[in-house]
């Protein structure tokens, strides 16, 4: 019998270690997967399981508050958002690689709020300027286009429904994307679980900003709110092409607007592609920016837009208060 060895390296700390292991050939290709990853992430939950409360990790943020993903990356969880079936298995996939899977996919695209009076202390003072207003509008031109057929005969997107946090900023901006787009998208109560806050560590460190105390009280809930918005569809039964007449599975779209913050839009996109949402200020999203995000039925993530403010043109970009694009 022919005895394979595999390694694999982890990082604990500042130290290197390789964990081994011996395969058979008795054993799928999924098992060896599935043993390497567990290895992995068991890994990384005794490294984690070692940190103090308080420890600062390579000096430079707080341990606690790191993100550990199931598998150390660059590895992807195929059951990220814990709605894998048994055809969307990486090892079903790969069996069935020239079945597509059906199903419905998902298209989220979200948006920064427009720009807004900042001084004020209270959120009910902190409404929209008149650019503001007008950058909204252009949004809401912009996303009605969305609901038309393209003159190369493309299809409309079936925008279902429309949500945003509950702030000033974004329900105003919301309200004015809204009278765009006609009485069949549905516009949900606004939710607080996107309102602005500090997600997750900053790195590279930015000194400047007093994150500790924000992150600890925030993280969770803005956690909870990608959780909730940001997953495969539900209610069905993905499957492949073989299996579509049997079950009268179609392949469907779908299309949701979420209009919150900057902040908010950066953790998700970095959380939606499983790359390290710590690197979430490493992105720059302006006023009434649109980033695109198409979820499939397998589970894929893809991102078809980031910030894109190409309908608002020069004169009505702003980052904040910040306009056009000369400032640091």
């Amino acid at each position: 019998m022919t005895m394979v060895a595999a390694f694999v390296v982890s990082m604990s700390g500042s130290s290197t270690q390789a964990t081994s292991w011996t395969t058979s050939p008795n054993k799928t290709r999924m098992d060896h997967e599935n043993e390497m990853w567990n290895t992995m992430a068991e890994d990384n939950d005794q490294d984690n399981s070692n940190s103090d409360d308080g420890e600062i990790w390579q000096g430079q943020v707080l341990k606690r508050q790191l993100y550990t993903p199931k598998y150390p990356y660059p590895l992807w969880d195929y059951d990220w958002d814990g709605r894998m079936t048994p055809e969307t298995t990486l090892e079903a996939q790969r069996e069935s690689e020239e079945e597509p899977i059906v199903g419905t996919t998902r298209h989220l695209i979200l948006i920064r709020h427009g720009q807004y009076h900042e001084h004020p202390k209270s959120d009910q003072e902190k409404t929209l300027t008149p650019l503001g207003r007008m950058q909204a509008e252009l949004t809401g031109r912009r996303l009605a286009e969305l609901t038309r057929k393209t003159l190369g005969g493309g299809d409309a997107c079936p925008i279902k429904t429309l949500y945003c946090s509950d702030m000033t900023r974004a329900k105003e901006t919301a309200a004015i994307i809204a009278k765009h787009l006609g009485d069949h998208v549905q516009m949900a109560m606004p939710d607080p679980n996107l309102n602005e806050a500090l997600p997750a560590p900053i790195i590279p460190v930015r000194p400047d900003i007093d994150a500790e105390a924000e992150i600890d009280a925030n993280r969770k809930r803005i956690e909870d709110a990608f959780q909730h918005y940001i997953h495969r569809a539900s209610g069905e039964k993905a499957s492949t092409a073989n299996s579509k007449q049997e079950n009268q599975q179609e392949e469907r779209h779908e299309f949701e607007i979420l209009v919150c913050h900057g902040n908010i839009i950066r953790y998700f996109f970095c959380r939606a592609l499983q790359i390290p949402p710590e690197a979430w200020l490493r992105l720059s999203v302006f006023n009434c920016s649109l980033t695109y995000l198409v979820i499939k039925p397998n589970g894929y993530v893809s991102c078809r837009m980031l910030g894109d403010i190409g309908h608002l043109g020069y004169p009505h970009s702003t980052f904040s208060m910040h306009h056009g694009f000369v400032w640091s």
